[in-house]
C-alpha cells in the first residue's frame, strides 16, 4: 500500500484536494456513492466541486440523515476506511466523508 499523506501535507499546499482525498477511495467506496449519485449526474454537473448535485444525496452516502433539521443519525463508516482516514490525522465527519466522496 501507497504511503499515506497526511492532512497536514495537504494544509500545507504540498498536495492537491483531489489527491489528499482520493487515497481513502476503493471500489467499494466508489459503489456507495455510485448508489446514491449516478456517473450521469456527475458528468452532467456544471460545478466543478459538484455542488450543484443536492446535499441530501452526499449525505445519505454517508449514513447521515436529518428531520426537518434534527440530525437523527450520524455517519457511518466502514473500519477499514476509519484506519485510513485516522492514519492520515484526519477526522471523521460527514463533511470529510463528502469530500472523498466529491473528489
Amino acid at each position: 500500500m501507497a504511503k499515506i499523506k497526511t492532512r497536514e501535507q495537504y494544509l500545507k499546499g504540498e498536495i492537491s484536494f483531489s489527491d489528499y482525498y482520493a487515497q481513502f477511495l476503493d471500489d467499494e467506496t466508489e459503489g456507495e456513492m455510485l448508489e446514491q449519485v449516478s456517473l450521469e449526474e456527475i458528468r452532467e454537473s456544471k460545478d466543478e466541486h459538484l455542488n450543484d448535485i443536492p446535499m441530501r444525496k452526499w449525505d445519505a452516502i454517508t449514513g447521515i440523515r436529518f428531520s426537518g433539521s434534527q440530525l437523527v443519525q450520524r455517519p457511518t463508516i466502514r473500519r477499514e476506511l476509519a484506519e485510513r482516514i485516522k492514519s492520515a490525522g484526519e477526522n471523521i465527519s460527514a463533511a470529510t466523508l463528502t469530500c472523498i466522496y466529491k473528489r
